[in-house]
């Protein structure tokens, strides 16, 4: 058989199908690859699901079999299914099939405040760092990632789950007079994502001067 072709395969179609005993199952149409000698299941609990995306887990190994029981999840997964042959050679996924639980409620994002605006003199100190505050107001887990797109801008951490506080530091060394944009981006699975601006107003340093003092002068008298 030619390994290469049959690796880059697609192995199978996968569908959800509910079972009589309220569990559910994964079944799938049977490969026709040379030498099959059975699939691999993979689940994820978030998207991307996907063999590179460093998100899947071995869920199973099986036979020359077409269905797998995954009973019933608490939360929303993913599954994707990989054909493999007698010498080990693996095939390219399924299509990613996912399963929700009908009473599941999704994560919503809470941010608070919902902008900054930071102010330093320049040549001067760094602004306070001040506190962006990260919630889930709805359901299950809330998995996020916080981003900025500003140089002078940095958060204290930038991934987390649940509930939160990031501090966000702006570093004005090297900045000219003048007012800076930002924006901070809360990303989260399940969930809209959440852009917050950022101001930074950035003032001329008071020059000093100095003045010259009148010095007087003795003068003599001339003579009369």
């Amino acid at each position: 058989m030619n390994c290469k072709n049959w690796v880059r395969a697609v192995a199978v179609l996968l569908m959800v199908c509910p079972t009589p005993a309220w569990s559910y199952t994964l079944t799938w149409d049977a490969d026709t690859g040379a030498n099959l000698a059975g699939y691999k299941v993979y689940m994820c609990n978030v998207s991307p699901c996907t063999q590179t995306s460093g998100n899947a887990a071995l869920l199973a190994t099986l036979g020359l079999v077409t269905s797998f029981n995954f009973g019933i999840p608490s939360m929303p997964e993913y599954y994707y299914v990989t054909a493999f042959d007698l010498f080990n050679n693996e095939s390219g996924p399924s299509n990613v099939v996912s399963y929700t639980p009908p009473s599941f409620v999704p994560p919503v994002m809470g941010e608070s405040p919902t902008s900054f605006s930071f102010a330093a003199t320049q040549g001067g100190d760094n602004p306070e760092p001040q506190t962006l505050s990260i919630a889930n107001t709805g359901g299950g887990t809330l998995i996020w990632t916080v981003s900025d797109n500003a140089t002078w801008l940095t958060p204290s951490q930038t991934a987390g789950s649940g509930n939160a506080t990031v501090t966000l530091n702006a570093a004005t060394g090297g900045l000219a007079a003048g007012s800076y944009s930002a924006a901070v981006t809360i990303h989260a699975t399940g969930a809209s994502s959440v852009t917050v601006p950022v101001t930074l107003m950035v003032t001329s340093g008071s020059s000093s001067s100095s003045h010259s003092g009148w010095k007087r002068q003795r003068h003599r008298r001339p003579p009369s």
